[in-house]
C-alpha cells in the first residue's frame, strides 16, 4: 500500500501547481481568487464524487462473486470492503472459515479491480477530452506580425532614459 500512496503523492506533487497555474494563468489578476476557489471546489468535489462512485462500484462488483454464496451478500460485500472483514471471519462458525476466506478474497480483489478499471477508463476518457478540446490557438496575423511590440517597449519606463 505504500508504494500506491508514493506513486500517488509524486503524481499530485507534480500535477497540482501545474493545475494550479494554468488556472490562476487563464484570468486577469483581479479575478484570481475566484479561479482558485473554483479549482479547490472542483477538487474537493471530484475527490469526494470518484470515492462515492468508484466505492458503489467496487460494493457491486464484490457483491456479484459474493451472491449464493453468503447470506446477505449486499450486506458483507459493504463490510467488507469498509474493513471489516476480519469481523466477518470470525463471525463464521470455525470450520466455515477457511472458505469464506478465500471468498471474501476474491470479493475484495473482484471490487477493486473493477473500481481501478472503472477509474482508469474515466482517466483515460479525460485525457483524450482534454487532448481534443484544449488545442493550442493558432497566432493570428496581426499578433504573429510583431506590430504591437514596439508599443509595448515605448510604453515600459526604462531606468536612465
Amino acid at each position: 500500500m505504500i508504494p500506491g500512496m508514493v506513486v500517488v503523492g509524486i503524481g499530485v506533487g507534480v500535477m497540482a501547481p501545474a493545475i494550479s497555474g494554468a488556472a490562476l494563468g487563464a484570468v486577469g489578476p483581479e479575478r484570481a481568487g475566484m479561479a482558485g476557489g473554483a479549482l479547490n471546489t472542483a477538487r474537493q468535489l471530484g475527490l469526494a464524487l470518484g470515492v462515492a462512485i468508484f466505492g458503489a462500484v467496487a460494493v457491486n462488483a464484490a457483491q456479484h462473486v459474493l451472491a449464493g454464496r453468503v447470506g446477505d451478500a449486499h450486506a458483507t460485500a459493504q463490510g467488507l470492503l469498509g474493513g471489516a472483514g476480519q469481523t466477518l471471519l470470525q463471525a463464521a462458525p470455525a470450520s466455515s472459515r477457511a472458505g469464506l476466506e478465500v471468498v471474501l478474497r476474491g470479493a475484495f480483489a473482484n471490487g477493486l479491480n473493477s473500481a481501478m478499471l472503472g477509474a482508469g477508463l474515466v482517466a483515460f476518457l479525460a485525457a483524450v477530452a482534454a487532448f481534443v478540446l484544449m488545442r493550442a490557438k493558432k497566432p493570428s496575423p496581426e499578433t504573429s506580425s510583431g506590430s504591437d511590440i514596439p508599443e509595448l517597449r515605448s510604453s515600459v519606463a526604462v531606468p536612465g532614459r
